[in-house]
């Protein structure tokens, strides 16, 4: 079995993500909340040859914060 098997098999890291919000705050500030897996579920982030299938991370929370100088 070739990774390309295996990547359509098994559900993926692009399944997993979302931006929840995202908002301009003023000219200068922007902030954003990104959270990956959502509901916390086993998944395969890449599956690169027959014996290389990297698991994905738990739940996370990203908050970030941009400036525009």
């Amino acid at each position: 079995m070739n990774s390309r098997c295996l990547i359509g098999i098994f559900p993926r890291a692009k399944d997993h993500r979302s931006s929840i919000a995202g908002r301009q705050i003023d000219a200068t500030w922007k902030a954003q909340l990104n959270i990956e897996n959502i509901f916390n579920k086993g998944y395969w982030a890449s599956a690169d040859g027959n014996n290389n299938i990297s698991p994905g991370e738990p739940r996370t929370f990203r908050f970030k914060v941009t400036a525009k100088l």
